[in-house]
Protein backbone atom coordinates (compact mmCIF):
# COMPACT_ATOMS: atom_id res chain seq x y z
CA UNK A 1 0.00 0.00 0.00
CA UNK A 2 2.89 2.49 0.67
CA UNK A 3 4.53 1.57 -2.10
CA UNK A 4 0.83 2.33 -4.21
CA UNK A 5 0.74 5.30 -2.18
CA UNK A 6 3.88 6.90 -3.25
CA UNK A 7 3.61 5.84 -7.02
CA UNK A 8 0.18 7.60 -6.76
CA UNK A 9 1.11 10.87 -5.28
CA UNK A 10 4.04 10.91 -8.01
CA UNK A 11 1.55 10.33 -11.00
CA UNK A 12 -0.23 13.25 -9.76
CA UNK A 13 2.77 15.58 -8.68
CA UNK A 14 4.18 14.37 -12.66
CA UNK A 15 1.17 15.21 -13.97
CA UNK A 16 1.50 18.57 -13.25
CA UNK A 17 -1.88 19.49 -12.29
CA UNK A 18 -0.45 21.47 -9.72
CA UNK A 19 -2.35 20.30 -6.04
CA UNK A 20 -0.88 19.67 -2.08
CA UNK A 21 -0.37 16.32 -3.18
CA UNK A 22 3.25 15.83 -2.49
CA UNK A 23 5.30 12.57 -2.57
CA UNK A 24 8.27 14.12 -0.37
CA UNK A 25 6.14 14.65 2.64
CA UNK A 26 2.54 13.00 2.83
CA UNK A 27 2.08 9.40 4.93
CA UNK A 28 2.30 10.31 8.46
CA UNK A 29 0.23 9.21 11.13
CA UNK A 30 -1.81 12.07 12.51
CA UNK A 31 -4.49 12.44 14.96
CA UNK A 32 -5.50 16.14 15.34
CA UNK A 33 -4.68 16.85 19.34
CA UNK A 34 -5.16 20.61 20.47
CA UNK A 35 -3.98 21.06 23.72
CA UNK A 36 -5.44 24.56 25.33
CA UNK A 37 -4.98 25.10 28.45
CA UNK A 38 -8.07 28.08 29.18
CA UNK A 39 -10.35 25.73 29.00
CA UNK A 40 -11.70 22.79 31.69
CA UNK A 41 -14.66 20.76 29.93
CA UNK A 42 -17.64 20.71 32.52
CA UNK A 43 -17.80 17.81 34.58
CA UNK A 44 -15.10 16.35 32.71
CA UNK A 45 -12.34 14.31 34.57
CA UNK A 46 -8.60 16.04 34.25
CA UNK A 47 -5.52 13.65 34.06
CA UNK A 48 -2.29 13.10 32.67
CA UNK A 49 0.32 9.97 32.21
CA UNK A 50 3.70 11.32 32.76
CA UNK A 51 6.85 9.56 31.58
CA UNK A 52 8.70 10.15 34.32
CA UNK A 53 8.22 12.75 37.30
CA UNK A 54 7.59 15.99 37.00
CA UNK A 55 11.43 18.37 37.80
CA UNK A 56 9.17 21.15 39.27
CA UNK A 57 6.36 21.93 41.73
CA UNK A 58 4.48 24.05 38.74
CA UNK A 59 4.83 21.20 35.57
CA UNK A 60 3.64 18.89 38.34
CA UNK A 61 0.12 20.74 38.30
CA UNK A 62 -0.12 20.74 34.18
CA UNK A 63 -2.93 18.32 33.98
CA UNK A 64 -4.62 17.38 30.59
CA UNK A 65 -8.16 16.60 29.70
CA UNK A 66 -9.70 13.80 27.99
CA UNK A 67 -9.35 14.34 24.29
CA UNK A 68 -12.75 15.84 22.64
CA UNK A 69 -13.95 14.81 18.96
CA UNK A 70 -13.34 17.92 16.36
CA UNK A 71 -15.18 15.75 13.34
CA UNK A 72 -14.66 12.60 12.08
CA UNK A 73 -14.31 14.15 8.66
CA UNK A 74 -10.84 14.65 7.97
CA UNK A 75 -9.92 15.13 4.79
CA UNK A 76 -8.40 12.11 2.94
CA UNK A 77 -8.61 9.89 0.24
CA UNK A 78 -7.27 6.35 -0.15
CA UNK A 79 -4.34 6.21 -2.25
CA UNK A 80 -4.60 9.78 -2.69
CA UNK A 81 -3.98 11.91 0.13
CA UNK A 82 -4.02 10.53 3.91
CA UNK A 83 -5.36 12.69 6.38
CA UNK A 84 -2.06 13.96 8.16
CA UNK A 85 -1.20 16.02 5.26
CA UNK A 86 -0.11 19.54 5.38
CA UNK A 87 -0.25 19.90 9.33
CA UNK A 88 1.47 23.74 8.38
CA UNK A 89 -1.95 25.00 7.02
CA UNK A 90 -4.30 24.68 9.53
CA UNK A 91 -3.73 25.40 13.58
CA UNK A 92 -6.47 26.05 16.65
CA UNK A 93 -7.11 29.52 16.35
CA UNK A 94 -8.12 31.56 19.19
CA UNK A 95 -10.01 35.08 19.00
CA UNK A 96 -10.07 38.16 21.40
CA UNK A 97 -12.80 36.93 23.00
CA UNK A 98 -10.93 33.44 24.03
CA UNK A 99 -12.85 31.63 22.16
CA UNK A 100 -11.35 28.50 20.12
CA UNK A 101 -11.65 27.75 16.62
CA UNK A 102 -10.83 25.15 13.47
CA UNK A 103 -11.07 25.29 10.39
CA UNK A 104 -10.99 22.36 7.49
CA UNK A 105 -11.04 21.70 4.09
CA UNK A 106 -14.16 19.68 2.75
CA UNK A 107 -14.43 17.81 -0.29
CA UNK A 108 -17.96 16.45 -1.76
CA UNK A 109 -16.57 13.53 -3.06
CA UNK A 110 -12.85 13.32 -4.69
CA UNK A 111 -10.57 14.94 -2.44
CA UNK A 112 -8.84 16.82 -5.91
CA UNK A 113 -12.23 18.87 -5.59
CA UNK A 114 -11.94 21.41 -2.73
CA UNK A 115 -15.64 22.63 -2.35
CA UNK A 116 -16.35 23.97 1.09
CA UNK A 117 -14.22 25.54 4.36
CA UNK A 118 -16.03 23.99 7.54
CA UNK A 119 -16.05 26.25 10.66
CA UNK A 120 -15.57 24.37 14.13
CA UNK A 121 -16.05 26.12 17.43
CA UNK A 122 -15.22 25.46 20.75
CA UNK A 123 -18.72 25.17 22.71
CA UNK A 124 -18.48 24.04 26.15
CA UNK A 125 -17.12 20.49 26.34
CA UNK A 126 -17.52 19.88 22.28
CA UNK A 127 -16.77 20.95 19.39
CA UNK A 128 -19.53 22.42 16.95
CA UNK A 129 -19.45 23.41 13.09
CA UNK A 130 -21.11 26.68 13.28
CA UNK A 131 -20.98 27.48 9.55
CA UNK A 132 -19.74 27.09 6.57
CA UNK A 133 -17.97 28.59 3.15
CA UNK A 134 -18.59 27.39 -0.25
CA UNK A 135 -15.69 27.50 -2.21
CA UNK A 136 -15.06 29.06 -6.05
CA UNK A 137 -14.67 25.42 -8.28
CA UNK A 138 -11.13 24.97 -9.48
CA UNK A 139 -10.03 25.67 -5.60
CA UNK A 140 -6.83 23.87 -4.58
CA UNK A 141 -7.23 21.14 -2.22
CA UNK A 142 -5.15 23.06 0.82
CA UNK A 143 -6.20 26.55 2.33
CA UNK A 144 -4.28 27.99 4.65
CA UNK A 145 -5.55 29.77 7.46
CA UNK A 146 -5.38 32.25 10.47
CA UNK A 147 -6.83 35.15 12.40
CA UNK A 148 -6.51 38.51 14.17
CA UNK A 149 -8.53 37.56 16.95
CA UNK A 150 -11.84 39.05 15.08
CA UNK A 151 -11.59 37.62 11.61
CA UNK A 152 -10.28 34.20 10.17
CA UNK A 153 -8.13 34.63 6.65
CA UNK A 154 -8.32 31.48 4.31
CA UNK A 155 -6.04 31.28 1.61
CA UNK A 156 -5.55 29.03 -1.27
CA UNK A 157 -4.82 28.97 -4.82
CA UNK A 158 -7.31 28.62 -7.35
CA UNK A 159 -6.50 26.47 -10.42
CA UNK A 160 -9.16 27.12 -12.99
CA UNK A 161 -9.19 31.28 -12.56
CA UNK A 162 -4.91 31.30 -12.01
CA UNK A 163 -5.63 33.48 -8.82
CA UNK A 164 -5.20 33.92 -5.12
CA UNK A 165 -7.87 33.58 -2.99
CA UNK A 166 -9.04 34.98 0.18
CA UNK A 167 -12.14 34.17 2.32
CA UNK A 168 -13.22 35.66 5.18
CA UNK A 169 -15.48 34.89 7.91
CA UNK A 170 -16.55 36.85 11.16
CA UNK A 171 -16.32 35.02 14.15
CA UNK A 172 -17.76 37.50 16.28
CA UNK A 173 -21.16 37.78 13.47
CA UNK A 174 -20.42 34.34 11.24
CA UNK A 175 -20.84 36.76 8.61
CA UNK A 176 -18.88 35.51 5.48
CA UNK A 177 -16.88 37.35 3.35
CA UNK A 178 -17.27 35.37 -0.74
CA UNK A 179 -13.90 34.17 -1.64
CA UNK A 180 -12.57 36.29 -4.03
CA UNK A 181 -9.16 37.04 -5.87
CA UNK A 182 -6.43 39.10 -3.57
CA UNK A 183 -5.92 42.21 -5.18
CA UNK A 184 -3.52 44.66 -4.79
CA UNK A 185 -3.15 48.72 -4.17
CA UNK A 186 -3.78 49.28 -7.26
CA UNK A 187 -6.67 47.36 -7.44
CA UNK A 188 -5.54 45.00 -9.88
CA UNK A 189 -5.14 40.78 -8.75
CA UNK A 190 -2.14 39.35 -7.43
CA UNK A 191 -0.25 38.04 -10.57
CA UNK A 192 -0.10 34.27 -9.24
CA UNK A 193 2.09 32.73 -12.30
CA UNK A 194 2.26 29.15 -14.12
CA UNK A 195 1.22 25.68 -12.28
CA UNK A 196 0.97 27.55 -8.70
CA UNK A 197 0.85 25.00 -5.58
CA UNK A 198 1.81 24.69 -2.06
CA UNK A 199 0.37 27.65 -0.58
CA UNK A 200 0.94 28.90 3.12
CA UNK A 201 0.05 31.73 5.17
CA UNK A 202 1.03 33.53 8.76
CA UNK A 203 0.32 36.44 10.42
CA UNK A 204 2.48 38.69 12.76
CA UNK A 205 1.91 40.09 16.06
CA UNK A 206 0.78 43.20 15.17
CA UNK A 207 -1.61 41.77 12.44
CA UNK A 208 1.05 41.48 9.23
CA UNK A 209 -0.62 39.02 6.77
CA UNK A 210 1.77 37.14 4.88
CA UNK A 211 0.75 34.35 2.03
CA UNK A 212 3.02 32.48 -0.37
CA UNK A 213 3.15 29.90 -3.13
CA UNK A 214 5.49 28.05 -5.57
CA UNK A 215 4.84 28.85 -9.65
CA UNK A 216 6.84 26.74 -12.23
CA UNK A 217 8.06 29.69 -14.76
CA UNK A 218 8.09 29.11 -18.60
CA UNK A 219 11.57 27.83 -18.71
CA UNK A 220 10.51 24.99 -16.56
CA UNK A 221 12.72 26.52 -13.34
CA UNK A 222 10.69 27.38 -10.00
CA UNK A 223 10.08 30.37 -8.08
CA UNK A 224 8.66 31.08 -4.23
CA UNK A 225 6.64 33.86 -3.75
CA UNK A 226 5.08 35.78 -1.15
CA UNK A 227 3.11 38.93 -0.59
CA UNK A 228 2.16 40.69 2.69
CA UNK A 229 -0.45 43.36 3.78
CA UNK A 230 0.75 45.06 6.59
CA UNK A 231 -3.45 46.75 7.01
CA UNK A 232 -3.23 49.34 3.99
CA UNK A 233 -2.90 47.05 1.52
CA UNK A 234 -0.95 43.67 -0.56
CA UNK A 235 2.49 44.45 -1.70
CA UNK A 236 4.42 41.71 -4.27
CA UNK A 237 4.91 39.70 -5.20
CA UNK A 238 8.39 39.01 -3.69
CA UNK A 239 9.68 36.59 -5.89
CA UNK A 240 12.81 33.86 -5.17
CA UNK A 241 14.66 32.21 -8.07
CA UNK A 242 14.80 28.43 -7.13
CA UNK A 243 17.80 27.54 -9.17
CA UNK A 244 19.26 24.22 -9.55
CA UNK A 245 20.59 22.02 -7.56
CA UNK A 246 17.35 23.55 -5.35
CA UNK A 247 14.69 22.96 -7.61
CA UNK A 248 11.30 23.62 -4.87
CA UNK A 249 10.55 24.99 -1.68
CA UNK A 250 7.24 23.70 0.03
CA UNK A 251 5.85 22.52 3.30
CA UNK A 252 6.96 25.80 4.78
CA UNK A 253 6.77 26.72 8.79
CA UNK A 254 7.12 30.19 9.61
CA UNK A 255 8.00 32.87 12.90
CA UNK A 256 7.92 36.32 12.37
CA UNK A 257 11.11 37.42 14.29
CA UNK A 258 9.46 40.73 14.01
CA UNK A 259 7.42 43.04 11.83
CA UNK A 260 10.06 42.88 8.79
CA UNK A 261 12.15 39.88 9.74
CA UNK A 262 10.89 36.25 9.13
CA UNK A 263 12.40 32.97 9.68
CA UNK A 264 11.85 30.18 7.38
CA UNK A 265 11.31 25.68 7.86
CA UNK A 266 10.66 24.24 4.46
CA UNK A 267 11.70 21.08 1.83
CA UNK A 268 13.37 22.11 -0.61
CA UNK A 269 13.62 19.74 -3.89
CA UNK A 270 17.20 18.36 -4.33
CA UNK A 271 17.37 16.98 -8.29
CA UNK A 272 15.42 17.05 -11.53
CA UNK A 273 11.62 15.92 -10.17
CA UNK A 274 10.36 13.43 -10.13
CA UNK A 275 14.35 12.34 -9.33
CA UNK A 276 16.10 14.16 -6.62
CA UNK A 277 15.38 13.82 -3.09
CA UNK A 278 13.35 16.43 -0.69
CA UNK A 279 15.45 18.35 1.52
CA UNK A 280 14.92 20.10 4.74
CA UNK A 281 16.49 23.46 4.97
CA UNK A 282 16.77 26.57 7.50
CA UNK A 283 16.92 30.58 6.61
CA UNK A 284 15.48 33.70 7.17
CA UNK A 285 14.35 36.85 4.95
CA UNK A 286 13.58 40.34 5.30
CA UNK A 287 9.67 41.59 4.04
CA UNK A 288 10.08 42.67 0.93
CA UNK A 289 13.34 41.02 -0.27
CA UNK A 290 13.86 37.73 -1.74
CA UNK A 291 15.52 35.15 0.60
CA UNK A 292 19.45 35.37 0.03
CA UNK A 293 20.45 32.03 1.09
CA UNK A 294 20.39 29.10 3.47
CA UNK A 295 21.83 27.28 5.90
CA UNK A 296 22.73 23.44 4.77
CA UNK A 297 21.43 20.98 7.12
CA UNK A 298 23.66 17.77 8.20
CA UNK A 299 22.01 14.62 9.75
CA UNK A 300 22.52 10.89 10.70
CA UNK A 301 19.96 9.74 8.65
CA UNK A 302 20.69 7.67 5.52
CA UNK A 303 21.49 10.40 2.89
CA UNK A 304 22.65 12.72 5.35
CA UNK A 305 20.60 15.59 5.46
CA UNK A 306 17.13 15.81 6.68
CA UNK A 307 13.75 15.42 4.93
CA UNK A 308 11.24 18.58 5.73
CA UNK A 309 10.80 21.08 8.03
CA UNK A 310 8.48 20.95 11.23
CA UNK A 311 8.14 23.91 13.23
CA UNK A 312 10.13 26.93 14.63
CA UNK A 313 10.85 28.80 17.33
CA UNK A 314 12.34 31.75 18.53
CA UNK A 315 14.14 32.81 21.61
CA UNK A 316 13.46 36.71 21.14
CA UNK A 317 15.40 37.54 24.18
CA UNK A 318 18.42 36.02 22.04
CA UNK A 319 17.79 36.08 18.22
CA UNK A 320 17.94 32.24 18.69
CA UNK A 321 15.65 30.17 16.12
CA UNK A 322 15.19 27.17 17.54
CA UNK A 323 13.75 24.38 14.56
CA UNK A 324 12.65 20.58 14.89
CA UNK A 325 12.70 18.43 11.17
CA UNK A 326 11.61 15.51 9.59
CA UNK A 327 14.06 13.31 9.12
CA UNK A 328 14.54 9.82 7.23
CA UNK A 329 12.90 6.76 7.99
CA UNK A 330 12.39 3.17 6.67
CA UNK A 331 8.85 4.34 7.16
CA UNK A 332 6.45 6.57 9.31
CA UNK A 333 6.54 5.16 12.20
CA UNK A 334 10.47 4.40 11.62
CA UNK A 335 10.96 8.03 11.50
CA UNK A 336 13.11 10.47 13.68
CA UNK A 337 12.68 14.17 14.57
CA UNK A 338 15.98 16.15 14.78
CA UNK A 339 16.70 19.24 16.58
CA UNK A 340 18.92 22.63 15.54
CA UNK A 341 19.46 25.99 16.58
CA UNK A 342 21.10 28.96 14.68
CA UNK A 343 21.42 32.86 15.54
CA UNK A 344 20.11 35.12 12.92
CA UNK A 345 23.33 37.00 12.92
CA UNK A 346 25.04 34.05 12.01
CA UNK A 347 26.36 33.85 8.24
CA UNK A 348 24.78 30.58 5.93
CA UNK A 349 26.31 27.80 7.12
CA UNK A 350 26.19 24.09 7.43
CA UNK A 351 23.93 23.12 10.83
CA UNK A 352 23.96 19.60 13.01
CA UNK A 353 21.44 18.80 15.13
CA UNK A 354 21.61 19.50 18.39
CA UNK A 355 19.58 16.54 19.23
CA UNK A 356 17.56 13.92 17.40
CA UNK A 357 14.14 11.85 18.45
CA UNK A 358 13.67 8.48 17.73
CA UNK A 359 10.77 7.33 16.95
CA UNK A 360 8.66 10.47 16.02
CA UNK A 361 6.79 11.55 12.72
CA UNK A 362 5.60 15.24 13.98
CA UNK A 363 6.80 18.07 16.34
CA UNK A 364 5.16 21.10 17.25
CA UNK A 365 6.06 24.29 19.58
CA UNK A 366 4.45 26.64 21.21
CA UNK A 367 5.25 29.45 23.85
CA UNK A 368 2.31 30.64 26.11
CA UNK A 369 2.07 34.07 27.52
CA UNK A 370 3.41 33.17 31.03
CA UNK A 371 6.49 32.22 28.84
CA UNK A 372 6.53 28.57 29.30
CA UNK A 373 7.20 26.75 26.17
CA UNK A 374 6.52 23.73 24.70
CA UNK A 375 7.50 21.14 22.28
CA UNK A 376 4.41 18.16 21.02
CA UNK A 377 6.54 15.20 19.73
CA UNK A 378 3.65 12.21 18.02
CA UNK A 379 4.65 8.96 16.28
CA UNK A 380 4.76 5.47 17.15
CA UNK A 381 7.01 6.01 20.29
CA UNK A 382 5.75 6.57 24.39
CA UNK A 383 3.63 6.05 26.57
CA UNK A 384 0.38 7.41 24.45
CA UNK A 385 2.20 8.44 21.32
CA UNK A 386 2.21 11.85 22.16
CA UNK A 387 4.72 13.28 23.97
CA UNK A 388 4.99 16.72 26.03
CA UNK A 389 7.99 18.70 26.97
CA UNK A 390 8.08 21.62 28.93
CA UNK A 391 10.69 24.39 30.03
CA UNK A 392 9.69 27.07 32.50
CA UNK A 393 10.88 30.21 31.01
CA UNK A 394 13.39 30.61 34.05
CA UNK A 395 15.03 27.09 32.07
CA UNK A 396 14.93 28.52 28.63
CA UNK A 397 19.03 28.32 26.94
CA UNK A 398 20.05 28.19 23.77
CA UNK A 399 20.18 25.32 22.70
CA UNK A 400 17.71 23.63 25.01
CA UNK A 401 18.68 20.26 27.17
CA UNK A 402 15.36 18.06 25.52
CA UNK A 403 15.98 15.51 27.98
CA UNK A 404 15.94 17.22 31.38
CA UNK A 405 12.69 19.14 30.25
CA UNK A 406 9.68 17.98 32.26
CA UNK A 407 7.64 15.42 29.99
CA UNK A 408 3.96 14.12 29.74
CA UNK A 409 2.00 11.65 27.87
CA UNK A 410 -1.97 12.66 27.54
CA UNK A 411 -4.08 9.83 26.91
CA UNK A 412 -4.92 8.68 23.93
CA UNK A 413 -8.68 8.97 22.32
CA UNK A 414 -8.37 4.81 22.03
CA UNK A 415 -5.83 1.34 22.27
CA UNK A 416 -5.11 1.16 18.56
CA UNK A 417 -4.32 3.50 15.41
CA UNK A 418 -3.74 7.22 17.17
CA UNK A 419 -0.18 7.68 16.48
CA UNK A 420 -0.13 11.00 15.31
CA UNK A 421 -0.21 11.59 11.50
CA UNK A 422 -0.44 15.35 12.06
CA UNK A 423 -0.59 18.14 14.99
CA UNK A 424 -2.25 21.10 14.60
CA UNK A 425 -0.91 23.42 17.23
CA UNK A 426 -2.34 26.84 18.65
CA UNK A 427 1.12 29.02 18.79
CA UNK A 428 1.86 32.92 17.10
CA UNK A 429 2.46 31.67 13.74
CA UNK A 430 -1.35 31.56 13.34
CA UNK A 431 -2.91 34.36 15.64
CA UNK A 432 -2.56 37.58 16.83
CA UNK A 433 -3.93 37.24 20.12
CA UNK A 434 -1.80 35.50 23.00
CA UNK A 435 -1.23 31.95 23.16
CA UNK A 436 -2.87 31.25 27.06
CA UNK A 437 -2.84 27.35 27.63
CA UNK A 438 -1.52 24.84 24.97
CA UNK A 439 -3.48 23.62 22.63
CA UNK A 440 -3.24 21.46 19.98
CA UNK A 441 -5.51 18.73 17.76
CA UNK A 442 -4.15 15.55 15.99
CA UNK A 443 -5.52 12.94 13.34
CA UNK A 444 -4.89 9.09 13.73
CA UNK A 445 -3.06 6.83 11.50
CA UNK A 446 -3.54 6.13 8.09
CA UNK A 447 -5.74 4.40 6.86
CA UNK A 448 -7.67 3.51 9.87
CA UNK A 449 -8.30 7.08 12.30
CA UNK A 450 -6.86 9.57 9.93
CA UNK A 451 -10.17 10.79 9.26
CA UNK A 452 -10.68 11.73 13.16
CA UNK A 453 -9.80 15.20 14.36
CA UNK A 454 -9.13 15.02 17.88
CA UNK A 455 -8.67 18.14 20.55
CA UNK A 456 -6.21 18.22 23.87
CA UNK A 457 -6.23 21.08 26.61
CA UNK A 458 -3.57 21.10 29.29
CA UNK A 459 -3.91 23.31 31.90
CA UNK A 460 -1.68 24.35 35.07
CA UNK A 461 -4.24 24.10 38.02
Amino acid sequence: MRAFMMSCLEQVCVAGVCKHLSCPEFVGRSILVTTVLAFVFCGERLFSQENQAPRDAKSAQLHFTEPVLISDQNRRQEGVMFGGWGPHLRAVLRMNDDSLWYVMDHSRGDVKSNDQLYYLQQQGAAWERVAEQNLIPGANQGYAHITNGEEIFSYGVNFRLAQLHECRLDTGTLARTDCAAVRNRAGEAIALGGGANYVGAAISPQGTRLVWWVVVTSDGTQQWRYVYNRGDGWEGPVVTNLSSPRVGLSYIYVRFVNENEVALSGQLWVGVFPKGSPQATLTHFRLGDAIQGYHTLKSPDEKGFPKSGSDLWINSATGTVHAVVEGFGNDFFGNKVHYYTFNLREPWQELRPVQTFQGYFRARFTQIDQGDLFLVLGGNTGKSKIDVRHVPQDRITDPIDWDVANKFAPTMPGNMYYAPMAIWIENCAYQTTAVRDLSFAITGEHPHRDHEIWFYTGQFR
